[in-house]
C-alpha cells in the first residue's frame, strides 16, 4: 500500500470515526482544522499541506473536501449523513440534491 492510500485511510478514520485519536475535534458540522489535522497526523505519519492536498484532490473515492481557503476540511459522507439528520424529515432525499447542497456547503463555508 502506499504512503498516500495508508494516510488516506488514517485521515478517513480520523475525519469519520475518531478524531480524538490524534487529539483534534471536529465542529458540529463536521469540519475539522487543517493544520490541527496535519500536525496531529505528522507524530505517527509524514505529512505536510502539499501531501494533505494531493491526497484529497487523487483521492479515488472523492471522500474529502477543503472549504474555500483550505483551512477546514470535512468527509462527504458526513457532510451527507449531516445533510439528511437535519435536511430530511423522512431521511430519504435525492442524491443529487443531497450532493448539491454539499457542494454549496462546501464552496461557501
Amino acid at each position: 500500500m502506499s504512503n498516500d492510500k495508508s494516510i488516506s485511510k488514517f485521515i478517513s478514520l480520523i475525519l469519520r470515526h475518531k478524531p480524538e485519536i490524534i487529539g483534534i475535534t471536529l465542529d458540529e458540522h463536521s469540519w475539522g482544522d487543517v493544520s490541527e489535522l496535519i500536525a496531529g497526523i505528522s507524530r505517527s505519519h509524514q505529512i505536510d499541506m502539499e501531501t494533505l492536498e494531493r491526497i484529497v484532490a487523487e483521492d479515488e473515492k472523492q471522500r474529502y473536501s477543503f472549504n474555500k481557503d483550505k483551512t477546514l476540511i470535512c468527509t462527504f459522507i458526513c457532510l451527507m449523513m449531516k445533510i439528511l439528520r437535519v435536511g430530511s424529515d423522512s431521511g430519504t432525499g435525492s442524491l443529487l440534491f443531497i450532493l448539491s447542497i454539499a457542494e454549496l456547503y462546501t464552496y461557501h463555508r
